[in-house]
């Protein structure tokens, strides 16, 4: 199961040698696995995807501000007191990105209906809601993972892990198979009243799941929670395995890339002109400096006050007062506001609901101008998702030949995403019609816009034809009779 690993760092490994070791040779793939962990704990990658994950969730802690220096020349940061502002259009492109390709449920076709009828039990409503946080936590951090499993009653369900606590040993450069893989998470437990953390390494393999807990650089067996788990059970007693490794990547792009990565430097930007901005706006100051000369009080506050009370002061005989207007440079700033937030959403590969060709000219060719960058990125997406799908349904169609429902291993599955954008729905059938006779029924249906279930409306449309026929069959028997008569 170490292949991919050991031919990392070993060039022609013994594993006959290995194996007679013993316990020697075990210790040193513990020690291997645990450095490996130690280092990706705190490798830039995972800080990336961490950075991801929380700017989604309006955490941003990790952006604390120099404020300045002190006399020895050492930056001193901004407290929580500072009217920090945030404002998190990092967070709006990910919802966007999610629900342009996820919004609208996808629909799932096959040529085999009852495969297509158990598919559609497997992906309900609970999957695509677990589907929306893989597709959350694939753009916050690069890369999400599901793990099927077998609940209690012995039906597959399945688990999103975000890419923060999954440490993958690839076969290939391409990153489309593996040798293992960790989970890393932690937990709060007590010892007496006193609370810590528990680091749970877990090691995912084909036969079974095994469990560690992390403690100063080394892995332990959790001998209290099981050091081992196997993914199933048969009826002899005996434990199961899978053929491959039950985790499924479903990425972001090809490149494993977060959106964060990509809008680094405007989100932090437009949060830093926000702060500046709202901090200037509420120091204590009024909206104009008075210039005096000759004034015979004693000091500004003197001054200050009487002004406040009396609305006047006096002063000497070649006294003057001049105001002197503070400029906030209101223009300056909306304009530089507008073009961080553009630049964030070009970066982002988004769109602009607010944009001047929706509001002054929405026609179809604008709209589809202005999905133009988030259909590309889109399309990227989706391209691995596909990818995640076809690894995930052979995971399936093994559950339903263990279950005995069937063998569908050589079917096809089309999987259709229906995007969720403003279409005129009028043009969209309007060609569905005008393809009638080039493409199928089936295909027609899948990419309409009042159709949620391909098969159902399908099976409607059959009854309508039947109902129809019994109508003509039940005419023409009554003009035969009249016929006769």
């Amino acid at each position: 199961m170490f292949d991919g690993i050991w031919s990392q760092f070993r060039d022609n490994p013994n594993y006959d040698e290995m194996i007679s070791a013993g316990a020697q040779s075990s210790m040193t793939d513990l020690s291997f696995l645990a450095t490996e962990t130690q280092k990706w704990l705190h490798s830039p990658r995972r800080r990336m995807q961490l950075r991801g994950n929380a700017w989604y969730h309006y955490d941003f802690d990790d952006e604390a501000r120099a404020i300045g220096r002190d006399a020895d020349g050492m930056p001193v940061y901004a407290s929580e007191d500072t009217g920090r502002v945030i404002d998190n259009q990092y967070a709006n492109l990910v919802d966007q990105h999610v629900n342009y390709v996820l919004g609208k449920p996808f629909t799932v076709t096959t040529t085999d209906d009852a495969y297509e009828a158990q598919l559609n039990l497997i992906f309900d409503r609970p999957f695509k809601r677990m589907l929306s946080r893989t597709a959350i936590d694939a753009i916050n951090e690069g890369i999400a993972w599901v793990f099927p499993y077998y609940n209690a009653e012995g039906q597959m369900e399945f688990q999103e892990f975000p890419a923060h606590e999954i440490l993958p040993f690839w076969q290939d450069a391409e990153h489309t198979k593996l040798d293992c893989a960790i989970r890393y998470y932690e937990t709060l437990a007590y010892e007496g009243r006193e609370e810590r953390t528990v680091a749970h390494v877990e090691l995912y393999t084909k036969s079974s799941v095994k469990r560690f807990v992390f403690e100063n650089g080394s892995l332990v067996p959790d001998v209290e929670r099981g050091a081992e788990v196997f993914y199933a059970v048969a009826d002899d007693g005996q434990p199961q395995g899978w053929e491959r490794i039950p985790l499924i990547a479903f990425k972001y792009n090809a490149h494993e890339i977060p959106m964060v990565k990509r809008v680094e430097t405007q989100q932090k930007a437009l949060n830093r002109t926000r702060t500046n901005w709202t901090q200037m706006m509420n120091k204590d100051i009024n909206t104009t400096i008075l210039a005096v000369k000759g004034y015979d009080g004693e000091n500004v506050k003197d001054l200050r006050e009487k002004l406040q009370k009396y609305g006047a002061v006096l002063l000497e005989a070649d006294g003057d007062v001049q105001p002197i207007e503070i400029q906030r440079g209101c223009e300056d700033y909306i304009g530089y506001i507008t073009q961080l937030k553009k630049s964030l959403v070009e970066n982002a590969r988004g769109f602009d609901a607010k944009d001047d060709r929706v509001s002054s000219n929405p026609n179809e060719m604008n709209l589809r101008s202005m999905y133009s960058d988030i259909d590309l990125d889109a399309d990227m997406m989706e391209t691995q998702f596909q990818a995640g799908f076809d690894e995930l349904l052979w995971f399936i169609d093994q559950y339903l030949l263990n279950a005995g429902v069937g063998d569908f291993t050589q079917e096809d599955v089309v999987f259709t995403f229906d995007r969720n954008m403003i279409v005129n729905d009028s043009d969209t059938i309007n060609n569905i019609r005008n393809s009638d006779g080039i493409v199928s029924r089936q295909t027609l249906l899948a990419h309409h816009p009042y159709v949620t279930d391909v098969q159902q409306e399908m099976d409607r449309l059959q009854e309508e034809q039947d109902a129809q026929a019994g109508l003509m069959d039940d005419y023409t028997k009554a003009a035969d009779v009249g016929d006769e008569a």
